[in-house]
């Protein structure tokens, strides 16, 4: 709200004669926004898109040359987005048993079209406080990070996950298992794994294995035997503006180095596979460089390996390739990837 917006603004400044500076400021944009000019949006449709939507101009330069016309749509989107996406527990609840839980304590919520185990609640809520959140009825999850795990199709075997951390797409796999695989869930950083661990306790997951590992120098003792293998690649970021709007201040240098990175994660994590077995390649971002162009320099240079195309929530991939749009699927900024060790 606009109030709490001044308020908090305001408590940032530190001296007072800048806080009264601050506070008339931004009491007159209130008033006034509605009626502030913008750019023209016919002689400076870039800059007419960066001020009406707080997004840097280099940045909405990029995402323009990738959507075109669509940009607009787009930065709304990211801007717009409300609520909040669970993934059910099915091996403790179904999904309509747990959305008759969220009527009966008065939360409107409905069945996410993507994945078969998310639901869309209205509006953001502590997760904590919603029903069966001591009993690991749920975890908080996207849709398109829930459809893209389905995507992978993970019945029963060995799981992979290198870049694991906070253990969404580790828990939905199991989950949409029925139980019926035993994973490895790996993140570098030693700090984050108390987040996959305990997610997996109070969601009653017992086949989770957890332990720190860098995707760069795959476990020796698992080469080669995997039947599926989840790469969710560090990224820039530039698909979760709405949950992350600082992101959209990055700068965008960090770009330069960030497709290399993730061609070696794709190419160590690929050694888990067993032949025959099926790996998804995923990040949080929107841009060709990072996603579609990671994983067709792979492929070409890995004849082992195909794409392989999937359906999810009546969504078609390309050449094994899909991108989730904010404007159009109402997720996430999400690309997957799936692949097939011959």
């Amino acid at each position: 709200p606009d109030d709490a917006a001044v308020n908090s603004t305001v408590s940032l400044a530190k001296k007072s004669g800048v806080r009264g500076f601050v506070n008339g400021v931004l009491r007159r944009a209130v008033r006034e926004k509605n009626s502030l000019p913008l750019p023209t949006r016919d002689k400076k449709p870039l800059r007419y898109l960066s001020v009406a939507y707080s997004v840097p101009q280099e940045l909405v330069r990029r995402l323009f040359a990738v959507f075109g016309e669509d940009t607009e749509a787009l930065l709304s989107a990211f801007n717009n987005r409300r609520g909040i996406t669970l993934s059910v527990n099915t091996l403790k609840i179904s999904r309509d048993e747990y959305l008759k839980l969220l009527s009966e304590a008065g939360i409107f919520a409905e069945k996410s079209e993507l994945s078969s185990i998310s639901v869309r609640l209205d509006k953001s809520y502590n997760p904590r406080s919603l029903p069966g959140f001591s009993e690991g009825l749920f975890f908080v999850q996207d849709e398109a990070s829930a459809a893209a795990v389905e995507a992978l199709g993970a019945t029963q075997g060995v799981l992979v996950d290198v870049c694991a951390a906070p253990g969404g797409k580790s828990y939905a796999a199991n989950i949409l298992s029925g139980g019926r695989i035993s994973s490895y869930s790996f993140d570098v950083s030693e700090s984050k794994l108390p987040l996959i661990s305990d997610g997996a306790e109070r969601l009653s997951l017992k086949s989770l294995t957890v332990d720190v590992n860098d995707a760069l120098s795959p476990k020796q003792e698992l080469l080669g035997g995997a039947d599926f293998v989840i790469c969710d690649a560090p990224c820039s970021g530039f698909g979760v503006l709405s949950k992350k709007p600082d992101i959209r201040y990055k700068e965008l240098d960090a770009l330069d180095n960030l497709p290399s990175l993730q061609y070696e994660i794709l190419s160590n994590s690929s050694r888990y596979l067993k032949s025959g077995g099926f790996m998804i390649y995923s990040t949080c971002t929107l841009m060709p460089e990072e996603n579609e162009s990671v994983v067709e320099k792979f492929i070409s240079e890995n004849d082992d390996f195909e794409t392989v195309d999937f359906n999810v929530g009546g969504n078609t991939s390309h050449n094994g390739k899909f991108t989730f749009l904010p404007h159009v699927h109402k997720t996430d900024g999400f690309f997957v990837a799936k692949l097939r060790k011959k």
